[in-house]
C-alpha cells in the first residue's frame, strides 16, 4: 500500500507538471522526485540485503519510511499548489490504508499530523508565495478529508480487531484440539497399557490377537501363543511383601522384553502371567524363543535389601491352526502351562495338535 501511495501520488504530480497545472517546473519537480525514489531504492536494496531483519532494526525502518514519506509530501504539496487537495485525497488516502494494520488511535494520530501538515503548508503558501487559493478554501478541504480519513482508520480498526479475535479464536481451537488428541493419546494409551509393567495389558492383546487372527484367516499365516506364570510368585508376596513382589514383576517384565524379537509383542495377561504372541513363526521356531525367555529369566537376578531374589517361569506354547478358534488356541496354551507346572516347572510344554 506504502507502494500505491508514492505511484498515486507520482501520477498525479507528473500530470501536474507536464499539463502546466503545477507551480513549479518539470526540473525542478524531477530532481524532488527522482531524490525521494533513490532514498527508497537504497532503503529496499538494504532490506533485501539484510540476513536478518530484526524487531529493532524494522521499527527503525519504518520511521525512517515516514520520515521519507512526510518529506516527500511536504515538498510536493508546496510545490503542488494548483492541485495540492488532489493530492491530499490521493496519496493520504493511500496512505492511511497503508497503515489500517494499526490501532484507530494511532491511524487518528497520522490523520491529524498529515492533516496539520497539509494546512500549515497552505497556509504559509497562500500567507507568503502568493499560492493559489484561500484559507477557508483549505479549511473546507479538511473538514471534508478528516471524517473520511476517520470512517476509514475506523472500520480499518474494526477490521482488524475481528481478524485479530479471528485468528485467536483459530488459536484457542487448535490449542484444545492439541489438548485433547494429546489426552485421547493418553487416555488410549492407560487404556492398553498395564500400569504396573509398562506392556499392553489383557484389553490390548486381546486386540491383537484378533488383528492377527483376520491375518490369518486372509493369508494363512500361521503364529503361536506362549501363555506364561512366574513360578511361586505367591511365595515372594509372602516373604518380601506386595511392594517387592511389584518391584519382581517389573524386572520380569523388563527381562523377558528383552529376550523377545522386535516382532513379537509380550503382555500383562492378568496377575503373574504374561503372553507373548509370535506371528509368522512356526512351532518350533517358537519353542526356541520360549525356552531362550524362559533361560533369561532363570539367569537373571534382583538385589533387593542385600537379598538376591531368583525367579523362574513356566509356559504353555500353542500353534493356530485352520479347525480351532482363537479362544481354542488360549485355552490349549493354558492347558499346556499347567501340564508345564505339573512337570516340574521352570519348563516350556507345546501342544501335541500343532
Amino acid at each position: 500500500m506504502a507502494i500505491l501511495a508514492y505511484a498515486i501520488a507520482s501520477v498525479i504530480a507528473f500530470a501536474g507538471v507536464f499539463f502546466n497545472l503545477s507551480y513549479y517546473g518539470k526540473d525542478v519537480f524531477l530532481i524532488i522526485f527522482y531524490t525521494l525514489v533513490g532514498i527508497n531504492l537504497v532503503f529496499l536494496v538494504t532490506i533485501h540485503l539484510m540476513p536478518e531483519i530484526t524487531i529493532t532494526f524494522a521499527k527503525r525502518m519504518l520511521i525512517f519510511q515516514l520520515i521519507i514519506w512526510f518529506v516527500g509530501f511536504s515538498i510536493t504539496l508546496f510545490f503542488m499548489a494548483d492541485l495540492k487537495f488532489l493530492l491530499l485525497i490521493a496519496s493520504i488516502m493511500a496512505f492511511t490504508f497503508s497503515l489500517s494494520y494499526l490501532k484507530f488511535k494511532i491511524s487518528l494520530l497520522f490523520v491529524c499530523v498529515i492533516s496539520a501538515t497539509y494546512f500549515s503548508i497552505s497556509y504559509i503558501g497562500i500567507n507568503y508565495f502568493q499560492h493559489p487559493g484561500t484559507i477557508e478554501f483549505e479549511a473546507l478541504v479538511l473538514i471534508s478529508y478528516i471524517p473520511v480519513c476517520i470512517f476509514v482508520a475506523y472500520m480499518a480498526d474494526r477490521e482488524n480487531s475481528q481478524r485479530r479475535q479471528l485468528k485467536h479464536a483459530f488459536e484457542n481451537i487448535e490449542r484444545v484440539t492439541q489438548e485433547r488428541e494429546k489426552i485421547m493419546q493418553q487416555l488410549k494409551q492407560v487404556a492398553s497399557t498395564d500400569e504396573l509393567t509398562g506392556l499392553l495389558n489383557r484389553r490390548a492383546m486381546n486386540a491383537k490377537l484378533e488383528e492377527e487372527m483376520k491375518r490369518f484367516y486372509r493369508y494363512h499365516i500361521s503364529f503361536c501363543i506362549l501363555l506364561l506364570d512366574i513360578d511361586y510368585f505367591k511365595k515372594i508376596n509372602d516373604e518380601y511383601g506386595h511392594q517387592i513382589g511389584d518391584l519382581a514383576l517389573i524386572h520380569l517384565a523388563k527381562t523377558m522384553q528383552s529376550a523377545i524379537r522386535e516382532t513379537d509383542t509380550l503382555s500383562r495377561w492378568g496377575g503373574e502371567e504374561f503372553m507373548v504372541l509370535l506371528p509368522a513363526t512356526p512351532i518350533e521356531s517358537a519353542r526356541v524363543i520360549a525356552e531362550r525367555l524362559c533361560l533369561s529369566v532363570e539367569q537373571s537376578t534382583m538385589e533387593i535389601d542385600q537379598a538376591t531374589i531368583r525367579c523362574t517361569i513356566s509356559g504353555g506354547l500353542s500353534k493356530i491352526t485352520a479347525n480351532q478358534s482363537l479362544e481354542q488356541a488360549i485355552q490349549i496354551a493354558d492347558t499346556m502351562l499347567y501340564q508345564a507346572k505339573a512337570q516340574g516347572r521352570n519348563q516350556i510344554a507345546v501342544s501335541a495338535n500343532t
